[in-house]
């Protein structure tokens, strides 16, 4: 997604129609000239706060290509899409951003960063596809001196499927697209399409509980996950993909 925004460049960049113009002023009154956001230098961002022996202890995990603290990534996790996200970054305003993002490539990746930064007092926030509008993937410090954001960007593959039972193995990574996309190949579909499709991931999804404009009927992200592997800084919690059964 845009840094300052929902959606992609080149996408909606049309100016609204003078119907719903015409509609917004009879509400509203006269409309203000449209604001566009700062420039990428401008926005402000905190003094990274990572020790240099704890940033090479993550990069020796992640490898250093895959821990990034240049503007461009620590601007793009700062914040969620919510209104008052999208009004900060249009302002320039990133002072939620992580000293550091992370973006490991497999879930051992993942335990041993939790370990790490566990151990090194360093706060963690995990990031799927950044659509969060209730303040869930801002780097907030609490009592840490450092935050970091870990991406599950590199964790994007579907890893099983089996055409007999209907059921699909997914990293927390994918998108809802690439979800599609893989099954599609297989003559599949998962069926759930929340508002924010295409740029949320299965882990948030999943992680959120979340549902679609179409889940009233089918496609409830609970009611499709059958069990999870999930890695936490005090261990890993697996479940048997057993079938499930609904409560008398």
């Amino acid at each position: 997604m845009r840094w300052w925004g929902w959606g992609e460049d080149g996408h909606g960049d049309a100016p609204l129609p003078a119907g719903a113009q015409a509609m917004l002023r009879a509400r509203l009154g006269a409309l203000a000239p449209r604001r566009e956001p700062v420039a990428l230098a401008d926005v402000r961002l905190p003094e990274p706060a990572l020790a240099p022996a704890v940033r090479e202890r993550l990069a020796a995990i992640v490898g250093s290509e895959h821990l990034r603290e240049d503007r461009l990534a620590r601007v793009t996790h700062a914040a969620g899409r919510g209104y008052h996200d999208l009004v900060r970054l249009r302002a320039g305003d990133a002072s939620g951003a992580p000293d550091a993002v992370l973006f490991p490539g497999t879930a051992e990746e993942v335990a041993s960063l939790l370990r790490a930064c566990a151990h090194e007092r360093v706060a963690v926030v995990p990031f799927g596809g950044g659509t969060s509008v209730v303040g869930g993937v801002e780097a907030l410090r609490g009592p840490f001196a450092s935050v970091v954001t870990i991406s599950l960007a590199r964790l994007d593959r579907l890893l099983a499927v089996d055409p007999v039972s209907l059921t699909a193995t997914f990293q927390a990574g994918m998108t809802g697209p690439a979800v599609e996309a893989a099954l599609a190949a297989h003559g599949l579909t998962l069926g759930h399409f929340p508002q924010s499709f295409e740029h949320s991931t299965v882990g948030g999804w999943v992680a959120t509980r979340s549902a679609g404009q179409a889940s009233s009927g089918y496609g409830r992200i609970d009611a499709l996950v059958l069990a999870l592997r999930v890695v936490t800084p005090a261990g890993e919690i697996a479940t048997r993909a057993v079938p499930a059964s609904e409560g008398l």
